[in-house]
């Protein structure tokens, strides 16, 4: 009947006007969080790079964390750009209003909605890369410490060998000397015969070992 259906009217109305009033505070309280949230992205993305400070573990918390921030701050445009819309399409319906003005006015909120809509999954595509390029980044720098490590590792290796090389040789140059000064032939010939065999198999224990270390 006719009151029942101005009851409606009067609620929708009503619904419309709180739902302008929220939307107003929604702006109002979005200004306000823009701002923290922007000073807050800044200081953990500046937490991010400092290699000096944190480890790589807590600078990608902090990454993880301004692209959470930031991704809210676009959820938040988006949702405010989305409700003026519905809004004013609600508004002219209900007052039948279809002047031109009106219509410009659902035209640009039509067009920021979907700019807003645009921009949410294209920066949302842009943190994602981001994070992932940090990854890369931490990857690549872990890969040429363990790099720099090998190679440490291998020239501490190489210079113990050729110390011992060189050990091994003036120890040999003075088993010979020694050998050389005995007097007695029949002794210098079985100290120069077992010499020998010691070192055929001294030689073939390197050998082996050098061998097993090329397989590891």
């Amino acid at each position: 009947n006719f009151l029942a259906g101005f009851s409606d009217s009067a609620k929708a109305a009503q619904d419309l006007v709180t739902s302008m009033d929220n939307l107003e505070e929604a702006e109002r309280q979005y200004v306000v969080s823009n701002a923290q949230r922007n000073k807050d992205i800044a200081e953990l993305r500046d937490k991010s790079v400092q290699k000096d400070k944190y480890t790589a573990e807590e600078r990608k918390k902090f990454l993880e964390e301004a692209i959470s921030l930031q991704e809210k701050d676009l959820q938040e445009q988006k949702d405010i750009a989305a409700e003026r819309l519905r809004i004013i399409e609600e508004t002219a319906k209900k007052e039948s209003d279809t002047s031109n003005e009106t219509k410009n006015k659902i035209a640009e909120a039509r067009a920021a909605a979907i700019n807003a809509e645009a921009e949410y999954y294209t920066r949302k595509k842009e943190l994602t890369s981001q994070l992932v390029a940090f990854d890369k980044e931490i990857k690549d720098a872990e890969a040429q410490r363990t790099k720099e490590l090998q190679e440490q590792v291998k020239k501490r290796a190489e210079a113990r060998r050729k110390e011992i090389e060189e050990t091994r040789t003036l120890t040999r140059e003075l088993e010979d000397a020694i050998i050389a000064n005995i007097q007695d032939g029949e002794l210098r010939e079985r100290a120069e015969l077992q010499t020998r065999y010691d070192r055929q198999i001294e030689d073939l224990r390197r050998r082996l070992d050098t061998e097993k270390e090329l397989t590891i």
